[in-house]
């Protein structure tokens, strides 16, 4: 014995110990972009909602206008057939606008798709690490 201090023997559980502080530092790390993405997703709803209610809200006052525009031209000579006219068109518009905003949400990116990516990568990054470690320890080498 020449006084030395013992060497540790890095064994499964001092990989395991590195492997639940790596776990937790990713965990951390995904919890913050989850985060980001959460708050940069609720902006873009918020704005989205905007220019959606103020597009509607626009587009409802100048069909009134229109449609009263149109029923006041005929009100003398075909004042039923204009009325025909003007809420056929607006019904046949509205459902158009309904299947068209109904059609655009499948279109758009899974929300989260960075986060569930780099999940995806940790995950398969742990169970590298894990198969090593228990390779390595079975193989009992220091």
């Amino acid at each position: 014995m020449d006084g030395a201090a013992p060497q540790p023997r890095s064994g499964l559980r001092a990989t395991l110990a590195q492997l639940v502080q790596d776990a937790l530092s990713m965990a951390v790390t995904r919890l913050e972009l989850v985060a980001v993405e959460l708050a940069e997703e609720r902006e873009r709803l918020q704005l989205r909602l905007a220019l959606v209610f103020g597009g509607i809200l626009l587009l409802h006052f100048g069909l009134m206008a229109l449609g009263a525009l149109i029923v006041a031209w005929f009100w003398d000579s075909h004042r039923f057939v204009a009325l025909s006219c003007v809420s056929a068109i607006s019904l046949a518009s509205g459902g158009w606008l309904l299947r068209h905003a109904r059609t655009i949400g499948r279109g758009e990116a899974t929300p989260f798709a960075a986060t569930l990516a780099e999940l995806d990568r940790d995950r398969e990054s742990l169970s590298r690490l894990l198969a090593r470690a228990t390779k390595h320890d079975a193989s009992g080498e220091p």
